[in-house]
């Protein structure tokens, strides 16, 4: 009964291998680098710079959009969601970042400044106290758009990416209950099916035909998340 399950491991472990060194991993670029860090606590891409926002810590520092980062206070190549929480962390401390540009290496020293932000849900909603208000936070901010590039990696890292792959998907069993009845919610009662509620195989299929009927991404991004979805899917199959 084990030989089933071992294969879907096999298959998940083969998978991100050839993600691991073909494609790579994502990893943090500068998207965009901005004049001055907004303050205001409901920020968005068109929020205009006035004269009491601080200038931007990235823009004196001279980091520039393109840039790609290799490490951040040594952690090294860290994807987008890793390099904007540490950033967030780190207000007023003295950050080490080190960046390829032109096929070079620079070290940059950038210091964010702290900001008042909306806090934000793990779907990116905003949060509310009881009274409907938003909650506001204090995070470190340096005036940067992070984007995200593929950056092929030793096959070595396929352990650690398959782990961090288990690990992923052991949180959302742990979510799967509360999931469960936001899914029979959204069919029986008309609420609206949260982005993060379970999916079935079917919903996995569906998923890579959405990907692949999608014309505005190039055709190794596309690649790439099937790939993954496929990767994910054999690792759920093997715990299940």
């Amino acid at each position: 009964m084990f030989a089933g399950p071992f294969m879907n491991l096999v298959i998940a472990f083969v998978i991100a291998a050839v993600l691991i060194t073909s494609f790579g991993a994502p990893v943090a670029t500068i998207a965009a680098v901005a004049s001055c860090v907004p303050t205001s606590a409901s920020t968005t891409s068109e929020t205009k710079c006035t004269s009491s926002d601080p200038v931007s810590p990235a823009s004196v520092s001279g980091l520039r959009a393109g840039d790609v980062i290799v490490s951040l206070d040594g952690v090294s190549y860290p994807a987008s969601a890793i390099a904007q929480s540490m950033l967030q962390q780190s207000a007023g401390k003295r950050v080490t970042m080190v960046v390829r540009r032109d096929g070079r290496l620079t070290t940059i020293t950038v210091t964010p400044v702290a900001v008042s932000r909306d806090a934000l849900d793990s779907n990116g909603l905003p949060l509310t106290d009881t009274s409907g208000n938003p909650i506001v936070e204090k995070l470190g901010a340096i005036g940067v758009g992070l984007g995200a590039t593929l950056v092929p990696q030793p096959i070595t890292a396929t352990f650690g990416s398959v782990g961090a792959e288990f690990s992923g998907t052991w949180a959302t069993l742990a979510r799967l209950p509360s999931g469960i009845v936001g899914v029979w919610n959204s069919v029986f009662g008309g609420a609206k099916r949260s982005a993060s509620s379970p999916v079935s195989v079917v919903g996995v299929g569906r998923a890579i035909g959405d990907i692949t009927s999608t014309s505005t991404e190039p055709v190794k991004l596309r690649v790439y998340s099937i790939l993954s979805l496929l990767g994910e899917l054999n690792i759920s199959l093997f715990i299940f």
